[in-house]
């Protein structure tokens, strides 16, 4: 075989290296930080920053001081180096199960655990182009772009391979030695066929051999990893689910279950026990048919069983090992019962379009929204489909964190967020202050009679509350402290509600609990939400000004130009992620397809070369063409709905294309202007034009992600992008 088929290999392989270990260390670090979407983007700007670092500056250092052989054997002990770094981050940075962290904790933990990894592999793109150009007399930008191609190439291969197969078969731990095999196997073959049995053929056959024998043998150290990660707990049991990944933890007795760092439930915990059963179901003349979205069931039962109405009992939940952990819990406590019990795992929202059977109660235990995913449930689209599989009677419940006594302006304007939203679609809402804020919704005022009979509710059945005692509930529900939360709540009255695509509530929450550690932190969002106008305008000024100060130097233009290009491509992959988030909830399963998609649109767009000045403006059009097709799904949410089969179709056919789309080009502006800009520069550095594609995307993944979704919501950010994308087909 000749020398650039290995150089092909070798460029492949880095991509399945690259994504790789994207792929693997983002999974981990939506484990430790709670699924929050905000961690994708703050990862991949962290990941582009170093790369750029890696291509434009730290390849230079590599030439100058001739250490190429330790770039490429340095890529094995740093990638195992870090991804143990991520695996111990809450006990290096003493981080609690469940505990909520802001932005700068979140961006400095990310920055600590990746970047020197990321620089690394950002200096191996030009070591790779100038080895195919020096040995094969290539032109740089034919040389620069083969290696493109393919390590966009191999990114697929990877991608595609760890979605429908590797994922659910192989720990991450194997993945990882697995990836570094391969890449060290292409390296090894290319070595021996330039220089054959060499010293630097010596040590790359160590690191693949090493590479072999820990992908064969390495699992115990991921097991005593997991034992390791978080003091003081026990951990019980772990896996990886289409949803996130799973830990069962144990502490002095208690148990608690972990899904994305988010803490679903523990056991024993007969607060949350009563407050999810007996609140709701007392609260109902006389209920009979209850479901319950996620929620530790198996503790519920022992309450159900006092509640005589009640016949039949639906549990819904989406994740398969949530749902086979409650089945089996179930099964030691049940014994003969006259509740007949049905089990669906299904996606709250699937469930809803397709469910024609009311209930008299729907209690939802899902987490507050933390995430995109939670907040889908907390949003007006969410509602009114619990209102469609409601009896007239029924009764929608659900709680949040609060404070017993006293609320302060970002818990009170979260609260009136979520009474706001309740009160869109139901007649009647009730709110129950404390250290946690029960909500209660229906279309009868019935409910709000029970409950305030609290005492004589007890007396109908054979239930006694630990807890939620005749004077406790008394003073929950008692005149002067229902008026003092009411006056509290009217200081700082919003009108605003949540919806799918608007993000209020994620907005709001993220407000609230990120204060409590960063005061800073929420001056700063405070500023930037109420002067966002402002903001906008400045960043389309910012970018008219760049691109008319440019006009007159050509090499500065395209380069300019292909900053931006690189930054929008991020951008609008980054919003297709979140909507996927949003509408399916399933990100942490299919990152890697994602990835894969958008990494196959940038070998298929650098193809063939872009000439002519003027198709650059068609691609800028094309950008602001694909941006606004990403207001569909918005629209279809918030006018008519988005239907079952409507998903489908958004799903695995619509998102998938968008997603090639945005990397095809992405893949045209590259290849056109690494072309051009090389035939006026040829002495240029191999690593010039993927670093400053890099930095626009670097940029662009911190604010699209951290302020612009956040303060702007869709609809406008959207807007703005497309705004943005026109701006050099009017100017350039």
């Amino acid at each position: 075989m000749n020398q650039r088929f290995y150089h092909i290999l070798s460029a492949a392989s880095l991509g399945i290296l690259s994504v790789g270990l994207q792929v693997l260390f983002l999974r981990s670090l939506l484990d430790v930080f709670q699924g929050n979407e905000l961690t994708i983007g703050l990862f991949l700007s962290v990941w582009l920053l170093g790369s750029a670092i890696g291509s434009l500056l730290f390849s230079k250092l590599i030439d100058k001081l001739k250490l190429q052989k330790i770039l490429e054997g340095g890529v094995f002990p740093l990638a195992i180096l870090e991804y143990f770094i991520i695996k111990f981050i809450p006990a290096i940075f003493q981080l609690i199960p469940g505990g909520s962290y802001d932005i700068l904790t979140i961006f400095k933990i990310i920055l600590i655990s990746i970047l020197p990894l990321t620089i690394w592999c950002g200096a191996l793109f030009p070591f790779l182009a100038g080895r195919l150009i020096s040995r094969t007399a290539a032109s740089s930008s034919a040389g620069i772009k083969l290696i493109y191609i393919w390590e966009s190439a191999g990114s697929l291969v990877i991608a595609v391979l760890l979605n429908f197969l590797l994922f659910g078969r192989l720990q991450d731990i194997r993945i990882l030695f697995l990836v570094l095999f391969i890449f060290f196997l292409s390296r090894l073959l290319m070595e021996k066929s330039v220089n054959g049995l060499s010293g630097q053929f010596a040590v790359l056959f160590s690191f693949t051999s090493a590479g072999l024998l820990l992908l064969l043998f390495g699992y115990p150290l991921m097991e005593w990893a997991n034992q390791k990660s978080y003091p003081y707990y026990t951990v019980r049991q772990e896996q990886d689910t289409p949803y996130g990944h799973v830990k069962v933890l144990y502490l002095e007795q208690e148990e608690f279950l972990l899904n994305q760092g988010v803490v679903i439930f523990s056991t024993p915990d007969p607060v949350s026990v009563e407050s999810s059963v007996l609140i709701p179901l007392l609260s109902h003349a006389g209920p009979e048919r209850v479901l319950f979205i996620g929620g530790n069931i198996s503790e519920f039962v022992p309450y159900l069983r006092n509640i005589l109405t009640v016949k039949e009992v639906t549990y819904l939940e989406k994740d398969p090992f949530l749902m086979k952990f409650q089945k089996d819990r179930l099964n030691l406590s049940r014994s003969d019962s006259p509740i007949s019990f049905s089990f669906i795992m299904d996606d709250g929202r699937t469930f809803f379009l397709k469910n024609n059977k009311p209930f008299d109660v729907i209690c939802l235990n899902e987490p507050e929204p933390y995430t995109l995913s939670d907040n889908r449930f907390y949003s007006r689209e969410f509602y009114r489909l619990i209102a469609s599989s409601l009896t007239d009677d029924g009764i929608y419940f659900f709680s949040v964190r609060a404070s017993e006594n006293y609320i302060h302006a970002e818990l009170c304007n979260y609260l009136n967020l979520l009474r706001n939203t309740l009160n869109g679609t139901f007649r009647q809402v009730f709110f129950i202050p404390g250290d946690e804020a029960y909500f209660l919704a229906g279309n009868s005022p019935d409910f709000i009679k029970n409950l305030q009979n609290w005492s004589g509710r007890l007396l109908e059945y054979p239930v006694k509350p630990r807890f939620l005692t005749s004077a406790y509930v008394s003073y929950l529900l008692s005149p002067g402290r229902l008026d003092s939360f009411r006056e509290q709540m009217q200081k700082c009255k919003v009108s605003f509600v949540n919806r799918d695509f608007n993000l209020k509530g994620y907005l709001y929450h993220f407000q609230l609990w990120s204060g409590v550690s960063d005061p800073a932190l929420q001056s700063l969002f405070h500023f930037l939400n109420s002067n966002r106008i402002a903001m906008v305008l400045i960043i389309l000024i910012l970018v008219t000004t760049l691109q008319l100060l440019m006009r007159r130097h050509a090499r500065s233009l395209m380069l300019l130009q292909l900053f931006f290009a690189g930054g929008l491509s991020i951008s609008l992959e980054i919003l297709i992620i979140l909507q996927y988030q949003i509408l399916y909830g399933t990100i942490y399963s299919r990152v890697a397809i994602i990835f894969g998609l958008f990494m196959a649109g940038l070998a298929a767009g650098a193809v063939k070369p872009v000439k002519d000045n003027l198709n650059f403006r068609y691609l800028f059009a094309a950008y602001a063409l694909l941006s606004a097709g990403l207001l569909l799904p918005v629209i279809l949410t918030d006018t008519v709905g988005m239907r079952h089969m409507q998903g489908l179709i958004f799903q695995w056919m619509i998102f998938p294309l968008e997603v090639f789309l945005t990397g095809w080009i992405g893949g045209r502006f590259f290849s056109g202007i690494t072309h051009r800009l090389y035939l006026l520069c040829p002495n240029r550095s191999y690593g010039i034009t993927y670093g400053i594609d890099l930095i626009g995307g670097v940029g662009a993944a911190l604010i699209t992600s951290v302020f612009f979704v956040p303060l702007l919501g869709f609809t406008a950010t959207i807007l703005l992008l497309a705004a943005i994308s026109m701006l050099p087909v009017i100017f350039a």
